[in-house]
């Protein structure tokens, strides 16, 4: 028994070390990460993974790579946290030693990132880290000149210079005004966009191009200036009269126009109350009469047009000078008052031809400057019956030389427009009155101010039924309907705008930015 006492203690000695030992093999695959201080002899007994960190460049062009090894023949594989982290050789078997590589994604924040990669071989666990470095700031974008100005000849050249963020995708905006050749300069962060003018044009041209680059787009233009006026589109011009001296009420007046030899010509004014009647003369004369119409001057101040004539690149022109007005011509009555309603325009104490409030004025067709004695498209000015077709004045004539506000009141005056007549309903009180025995409505706007605005219908009421309704033109066409504008419709049981037909007879109650305002509302008599 002694002597087999000390073989019995190297055995218990023996079996305890080997429980101890698969006790600290077991250890290997916990959740946490084991250091070397923790189990200095233990822990590369199953497996070893270096480096422990992998530091790669944020372009992710550069690759890296884990050694592996097991202290015996086995399997193993790996996984990464982050899905921008790609493992090549991941898993493996029958083997002792191997390498697994790392591929990043292109890192674009200006952050650097980390992805630890799991590294699995039976029940031991080994953890790596992989560390990209943050991606540079972006540069700015530059562009020079800003602008590229090029004489019109064809031929000529000119460059803009793009000095890009970086040498990754760029967009240039399409144009077909010009050539254009593009060069990479320094690994394609600058470019040389050389432009050639490949056609002429009779008018100075801009051209707005773009550069677009990591979603940052810039602009810069390309100006390419008319071609130059050849001798032969010169022509000698002789106005006779050019000039024309014109009392109040207005009127047509004439002069004729001398050309050397034939050319398309077209003639313009500088003023709405001077509107020249046959703008254009096609190339088929060398003598043409040139009438113009001059509209009644209501202001007590004479006035002065000029009527460009052009033909080619040659011009002249023809004066015209009106004398001053009395303020009260028959057509556009006494010029009234603006009275400020707390709107975003004044309108006047009463309506166009008339002299006071309670007065209806005069009826005008849409677009005509003058009233007249009867209303309807068989005699409507802009209304052709060979092909039932309206003329086209333009979607809005207010201020313009259809315009009979402006024209009779002066160029502060003008016919409202589809929305100011919408504001001036819905934001003023309407009120049934009467001054001087005319029916019509009290308007008080959102500061207290008033005018009155008299019952006269338009010309498709019967006459017994005008007193019942308020009409007013505005200035604005209805869209896709050339036949109707937009008119101020106000009787007992509505208040808006409604559409009337252009050849319709209504009376205009001008509006004004001017400062000539006044308190108004004296003569206003309630209805009992």
């Amino acid at each position: 028994m002694k002597n087999c006492l000390p073989q019995l203690k190297g055995r218990l000695l023996w079996t305890m070390m080997s429980i101890m030992a698969g006790s600290i093999i077991y250890s290997c695959g916990g959740d946490e990460t084991p250091t070397l201080s923790e189990t200095p002899e233990n822990k590369n007994e199953i497996m070893t993974v270096s480096p422990d960190t992998l530091y790669l460049k944020a372009d992710g062009k550069e690759k890296g790579s884990f050694q592996v090894k097991l202290k015996k023949t086995g399997s193993f594989f790996a996984k990464a946290e982050k899905d921008w982290c790609k493992l090549n050789n991941a898993d493996g078997s029958g083997g002792s030693a191997y390498t697994v590589s790392v591929t990043p994604e292109p890192n674009t924040q200006t952050e650097s990132r980390t992805s630890r990669i799991s590294f699995y071989s039976g029940e031991c666990t080994e953890y790596a880290y992989v560390l990209q470095e943050a991606a540079e700031k972006a540069k700015e974008m530059t562009i020079t000149p800003d602008t590229l100005y090029l004489d019109g000849v064809i031929g000529n050249k000119g460059t803009v210079t793009v000095h890009l963020m970086d040498n990754a995708t760029y967009y240039l905006g399409e144009t077909s005004h010009f050539g254009r050749e593009v060069i990479e300069e320094e690994d394609g962060k600058i470019l040389k966009i050389h432009y050639t003018v490949i056609r002429e044009y009779n008018d100075d041209i801009t051209i707005k191009m773009s550069v677009q680059q990591h979603g940052i787009q810039k602009f810069y233009y390309v100006c390419q200036k008319a071609k130059k006026q050849e001798v032969e589109d010169q022509y000698n011009i002789t106005i006779s009269p050019n000039a024309h001296d014109v009392g109040a009420r207005g009127g047509e007046v004439f002069s004729l126009i001398d050309l050397d030899r034939k050319s398309t010509v077209t003639v313009t004014s500088d003023a709405v109350w001077c509107a020249p009647r046959n703008g254009n003369f096609e190339n088929s004369s060398t003598q043409f009469k040139l009438y113009i119409q001059v509209y009644p001057n209501s202001k007590d101040q004479s006035r002065t047009a000029t009527v460009t004539v052009k033909a080619g690149s040659s011009i002249q022109t023809c004066t015209i000078t009106q004398q001053a007005g009395d303020g009260n011509l028959s057509i556009g009555g006494v010029v009234a008052k603006a009275v400020d309603l707390g709107l975003s325009v004044k309108w006047a104490t009463h309506n166009l031809g008339a002299s006071k409030e309670d007065e209806v004025g005069a009826y005008f067709s849409w677009g005509e400057v003058n009233p007249k004695s009867s209303y309807g498209l068989e005699n409507y000015k802009y209304y052709n019956k060979t092909y039932a077709t309206y003329t086209d004045l333009g979607d809005n004539i207010s201020g313009t030389q259809y315009d009979a506000a402006t024209i009779h009141w002066g160029d502060e005056w003008r016919m409202p427009t589809k929305d100011e007549m919408q504001e001036f309903y819905e934001k003023c009180k309407v009120e049934w009155t009467r001054v001087n025995d005319m029916n019509g409505v009290k308007i008080t706007g959102p500061n207290g101010n008033s005018i009155f605005l008299p019952a006269g219908g338009d010309t498709s009421y019967k006459p017994s039924d005008k007193n019942d309704k308020v009409s007013i033109w505005s200035g604005t066409i209805i869209p896709n309907n050339k036949a109707n504008a937009y008119s101020l419709s106000i009787t007992s049981t509505f208040k808006g705008y409604g559409l009337s037909s252009r050849s319709n007879g209504a009376p205009i109650r001008p509006v004004t930015k001017s400062s000539n305002s006044e308190q108004a509302g004296s003569g206003i008599i309630e209805a009992e």
